[in-house]
């Protein structure tokens, strides 16, 4: 597998890029875009989503678990 970050722009908080696999003689290209948050931040756009932040799931805290949140039934 080759793996190959393309097309990195920056504007203020967002990044954007795509990545391109190739495995055997298959390609293809997944683009993102991702916005770099604070705690507080992270927090605040969970919480807009009904989730709650779990844990911090690999030490360099780049990646973290979350779960949504219980909420009455309507009524």
């Amino acid at each position: 597998m080759a793996v190959a970050l393309e097309d990195v722009a920056r504007d203020g908080d967002l990044l954007s890029a795509a990545v391109r696999y190739r495995v055997g003689g298959e390609a293809w290209r997944q683009e993102f875009t991702c916005r770099r948050l604070s705690s507080e931040a992270l927090g605040e756009v969970l919480t807009s989503a009904d989730l709650i932040f779990d844990r911090w799931v690999t030490a360099d805290r780049d990646w973290f678990s979350a779960h949504g949140v219980a909420k009455p039934p309507p009524g």
